[in-house]
């Protein structure tokens, strides 16, 4: 038997003491790490914004065989529904989207019938008590509309908006990774309406002087307006929101896992200046050798030009949506076009991971 103290940091570690330890008998320490698990998969599951990529989980199907959702789903969105039955609405639903997306059902009753794709959960892993939840989910198997938003028209709108149209064969492309929906529309409005608060300066490009390396206006690479995210608060936020969307997608797409920012700035492109950056790259000095990733994040579509190119690799222009962020590794040279209308809001940042600093102190297993 588990000792009364060990019954008591698992309980405290997710409350699923009788759930787990009754039909399982694990030991201790695999035991506790089975509840703490579970707590993060409910915490995470409680906590999804649109956005946020839907936790990955292991359940037998009707055959008994259990997979993987992420190895039976993905490429086009997904009605997923958990409880213990279909409600009337929930098979209104499957009936009017089903030929648009893949359904996958949660049961935590066998017995009930399901649609589409069924997972069996009768311990309750996924679903939650008896409660019968809905979520759709875009291609790519990210939050895109949340439960209680979940009706025939949002659904219609929704998997509208997540259509990819039809192009031609991509033949050549730089290595960048392009996430929509990573802050949401107030905010990005929020960070504009600071940026015409609290003012903003000219910031020019790291050039080679006399004194060392040190920052210098140059109208001939460089034209752009910055405002420096300093309030405390305010990046933490950033950090946060920004990070949930962002770290496990870059994980995913490059194998990489940064856990650290770089601050924040709100920059400005305006076609009054012909606001521009010439090629550079973000990780070529000793001051900017820490970098690993960076992001721009845009905040506003009305503009013209303003697109960013990686000429290394081809003449493509990308032009994220608003709220969408680029992400591409400091070591490419790239380039922002001039706007020639309006002006382009973005919100930039560099990623890197804790090696970096052990490589300042010069510890040699740093890198």
């Amino acid at each position: 038997m588990l000792s009364v103290e060990v019954r008591r940091k698992c309980i405290r570690s997710g409350g699923l003491y009788k759930d787990l330890y009754a039909p399982f008998h694990l030991g201790r320490l695999f035991f506790c790490a089975c509840c703490k698990l579970l707590w993060a998969y409910l915490v995470a599951m409680r906590d999804l914004e649109p956005g946020d990529r839907f936790p990955d989980f292991v359940l037998p199907e009707l055959n008994g065989k259990k997979s993987h959702l992420y190895s039976r789903v993905g490429g086009r969105p997904v009605l997923l529904f958990m409880g213990s039955s279909l409600e009337s609405e929930q098979k209104d639903l499957i009936k009017t989207f089903a030929d648009r997306c893949d359904v996958v059902t949660v049961l935590t009753n066998h017995e009930e019938s399901g649609a589409g794709l069924v997972y069996i959960d009768e311990g309750r892993e996924v679903a939650e008590g008896d409660t019968s939840r809905s979520c759709l989910l875009d291609r790519n198997l990210r939050v895109l509309v949340k439960p209680e938003k979940l009706t025939f028209d949002r659904i219609a709108e929704a998997i509208e908006i997540s259509i990819i149209p039809q192009s031609n064969s991509v033949t050549s492309q730089a290595p960048v990774l392009i996430l929509d929906r990573v802050l949401a529309e107030d905010r990005c409005h929020f960070l504009m309406d600071l940026w015409e608060r609290s003012g903003a300066v000219e910031t020019g490009v790291e050039q080679s002087t006399t004194a060392g390396r040190s920052e210098v206006l140059s109208e001939q690479h460089k034209s752009r307006r910055d405002h420096t995210v300093e309030d405390a608060k305010l990046i933490r936020l950033l950090t946060q929101s920004i990070g949930k969307k962002l770290l496990p997608e870059i994980e995913r797409a490059f194998i990489y896992k940064p856990n650290r920012f770089e601050g924040f700035k709100i920059a400005c492109y305006n076609a009054d200046d012909a606001g521009f950056f010439d090629t550079h790259r973000d990780n070529i000095s000793s001051n900017t050798a820490h970098r690993r990733l960076a992001v721009s994040l845009n905040l506003n579509h009305v503009y013209e030009g303003g697109e960013l190119r990686f000429p290394e690799f081809s003449d493509v222009k990308y032009r994220p949506a608003a709220g969408s962020a680029l992400v591409f590794s400091c070591a490419h040279l790239h380039e922002v076009l001039p706007v020639t209308s309006g002006r382009r809001f973005t919100l930039l940042t560099f990623l890197y991971d804790e090696s970096v600093e052990r490589w300042q102190r010069g510890d040699p297993f740093g890198v």
